[in-house]
């Protein structure tokens, strides 16, 4: 009797160390791998609203030089899109460094 009763003790630290590690692998893919991605992609769509706003009030403040087709069409300049994505990154702390 004694011998079923070890063998169920160890089955169950062995289920219970199982269980663990895959409770461990799965939060460090979550934040490693999924959460990021979740990250980025709101902050393209971030980037893509702030640098269409900036394209329409640099419209509005210098016609000449902007076009109304572009703005209706949601054109935007590719370095403030840049700049808005990175401050996005920076603000969930995905990216630490000021290039």
């Amino acid at each position: 009797m004694n011998a079923a009763f070890d063998l169920s003790n160890k089955a169950k630290i062995a289920a219970i160390i199982c269980v663990t590690i895959l409770l461990i692998l799965g939060v460090l893919f979550y934040w490693y791998e999924y959460r990021p991605s979740v990250i980025r992609k709101e902050c393209v769509s971030e980037a893509e609203s702030w640098a269409m706003n900036q394209y329409k009030t640099e419209a509005n403040l210098q016609p000449t030089e902007y076009s109304d087709k572009r703005v209706q069409q949601g054109m935007y300049l590719q370095d403030v899109y840049e700049d808005g994505y990175k401050k996005c990154l920076r603000e969930h702390g995905l990216e630490t460094s000021r290039k």
